[in-house]
């Protein structure tokens, strides 16, 4: 068994590695022998640092630098290899800032321009900046005039590179940037897309927070339009069009027009980093969290991250968290399966940070037994086929092409049979005949001797692909007529889909009843053609030996309706994502109560799927 651990820091009790290791000892008291992968994580903010390095076996340097008063400080960053992972709110960071003197007319981001400056002179050239927490709101004017860039108001005078700058700036030299940086690549982690200025961007949205008063605001918003224009008519670019350039009071404008950085999602950009995706490789489970979840954990935070990426991969998510607040329900349609908190009736919010470590680990021990005791009875999905169609829709728009879906309900057919003789694919148009030409294409390439019978010219892009590469194949396609299936040893059926409803006409009809008088072996792919996916019910329709149905189990195939047409049901997990949960299928005999939204399967259903939920479609 393989368990993946990936939580963020609980702030002021628990590292991000300290629950990776509790985790890693509660599972070994649970699960007893099994492969544990704890890495530290965060989402571009606090702990970036940290978390990049700790993965990555690099380690943390020191820098002199200004803070955002122009006070010199020693502060720290990552390096690993060519590779330095900066926090600007090390440098250029509201806690820096005493509450007393947070006034962002005086404040710049000078030295987190620094930083870039020292990873540059220690040779690095992949640079990842976390823009977060700044105390600034000076357009990033102070890091570009660390590196090199100068900003002169109308009498050509420098500037210093504050918030009350913005107002005076006249014209923008970038003679003297710094020429390594040309050779460097340097990406953004930022997952605020506010515009530079307006209502929404950078001064008013996020300077009040930084100290700012509402004269000052006002100071504050015309400087920045006007650092807006003179970038217009100098580089012809309009920052309020840039999603995220009012990141780090316009520190994000000032990175994207004058060093072209690559702006990324903080918590995309850690993963990719740390290469979490590998990680999964092989998972049973994953466990996530952070000190509190709510509405916000889905605005690109750890936990929605590590979800979403698990959930591509079809691995279950549980969600271990300090507490629980309004929203946080909202993670269930990330992939998070189920969250626990450590605070509840019995332990309250002092005891869990002031026993941070042995409340976790009683709280990852109690959470792993009730997945184990839930892993001691298989279950299935039963879902509805509007549901499947959405479930089908989302997982093509976010995860994964339908032409490598196609290809993977082939494979699953593939595997669920015992092929031999002679071969025949009924296939209509659409998704379902796309399903059987993959299969033809699959067949053929292992040697099976295999035909086609269409029922239908109306195919997809995707089943036209499959199409024609059967036919580069060599693979014989004919035109439904009767006889077709005479010489069949084994018949599959690729005609009509889930979505069918009604009544079976003429030439669906006569293939249909040819099919269920011939002597083969009939497969069925995803539905038995002329059932009603919802339902079960049909006044005629094929009569299988087994039916693959591709992702989850439709509602019809286990309805009383269902029985006469099939003799064996099998599930090919292709890897779908679904969109909402229904009921559970469980084992006829298992111990389950009325309330339980679990239903007791068919004994025609097997409930062990056949995974094929990681195949590629080959080149």
């Amino acid at each position: 068994m393989k368990l993946v651990f990936a939580s963020d820091s609980f702030k002021g009790s628990l590292s991000s590695r300290m629950t990776s290791d509790l985790l890693t000892k509660a599972a070994r008291e649970v699960f007893g022998a099994c492969e544990c992968i704890g890495v530290p994580i965060a989402d571009g903010g606090e702990g970036t640092v940290d978390a990049v390095i700790d993965a990555l076996k690099g380690e943390k340097v020191i820098a002199t630098v200004h803070d955002p008063l122009m006070n010199r400080i020693q502060v720290s960053y990552g390096i690993a290899g060519e590779r330095a992972v900066i926090e600007m709110a090390a440098a250029s960071g509201l806690t820096l800032v005493p509450e007393a003197l947070r006034d962002p007319l005086n404040t710049t981001t000078y030295g987190t321009g620094e930083l870039i400056l020292d990873a540059l002179g220690r040779g690095c050239r992949e640079l990842y900046i976390a823009i977060g927490g700044s105390a600034t709101n000076d357009g990033g004017m102070g890091c570009l005039r660390a590196l090199g860039a100068r900003f002169l108001d109308k009498d050509g005078n420098d500037l210093s590179g504050c918030g009350k700058d913005l107002a005076e700036v006249s014209t923008i030299d970038l003679a003297h940037l710094d020429s390594r940086l040309s050779d460097a690549s340097v990406t953004v982690l930022c997952d605020v897309k506010n515009p530079l200025c307006g209502e929404n961007g950078a001064t008013y949205t996020f300077a009040k927070q930084k100290g700012a008063t509402p004269d000052t605001l006002e100071l504050l918003e015309k400087g920045m339009q006007n650092y807006r224009d003179i970038i217009i008519k100098q580089f012809g670019i309009d920052c309020d069009q840039i999603e995220g350039a009012g990141a780090a009071g316009g520190l994000g404008a000032a990175l994207k027009v004058f060093l072209n950085v690559a702006m990324q999602s903080g918590i995309e950009t850690v993963l990719d980093l740390i290469g979490f995706n590998d990680l999964l490789n092989g998972a049973d489970l994953v466990v996530t969290g952070e000190g509190r979840a709510d509405s916000q954990s889905v605005c690109g935070k750890v936990m929605q991250g590590v979800a979403l990426c698990a959930k591509a991969r079809g691995i279950p998510v549980y969600g271990l968290c300090g507490s629980l607040g309004d929203g946080a329900e909202l993670l269930y349609d990330c992939g998070v399966t189920s969250l626990y908190a450590l605070v509840d009736e019995n332990t309250s919010v002092e005891e869990a940070m002031t026993n941070a470590e042995q409340v976790y680990y009683h709280a990852a021990v109690r959470m792993l037994s009730q997945i184990k005791k839930g892993e001691t009875m298989k279950t299935l999905n039963c879902i509805s086929v509007e549901n499947m169609r959405e479930s089908d829709r989302m997982t093509i728009e976010k995860y994964v092409s339908g032409r490598t879906l196609m290809y993977r309900a082939a494979m699953g057919v593939f595997r669920a049979v015992n092929w031999h003789g002679e071969i025949v694919i009924a296939v209509g148009g659409g998704n379902n005949g796309g399903d059987g030409y993959a299969l033809a294409c699959i067949l053929k390439r292992n040697n099976y001797t295999c035909r086609i019978v269409k029922l239908s010219e109306k195919l997809t892009d995707d089943s036209g692909f499959f199409a024609k590469w059967a036919e580069s194949l060599g693979v014989p396609c004919e035109a439904y007529e009767s006889g077709a299936f005479a010489d069949a040893d084994v018949i599959v059926d690729c005609l009509l889909g889930t979505g069918f409803q009604g009544t079976l006409r003429k030439p669906w009809l006569s293939a249909v009843q040819e099919i269920n008088s011939s002597n083969a072996e009939v497969v069925s792919v995803d539905i038995n053609s002329g059932m009603n996916g919802d339902t079960g019910e049909a006044e005629t329709a094929v009569q299988s030996d087994i039916t693959v149905t591709i992702g989850y189990v439709k509602r019809g195939l286990v309805s009383p309706n269902a029985a006469r047409y099939m003799k064996k049901l099998v599930v090919a997990d292709i890897g779908i994502v679904l969109a909402k949960e229904e009921e559970k299928l469980v084992p006829a005999d298992a111990d389950i109560q009325p309330d339980d939204g679990c239903i007791p399967a068919p004994n025609y259903l097997m409930m062990e799927p056949i995974d094929v939920s990681r195949e590629e479609l080959p080149n």
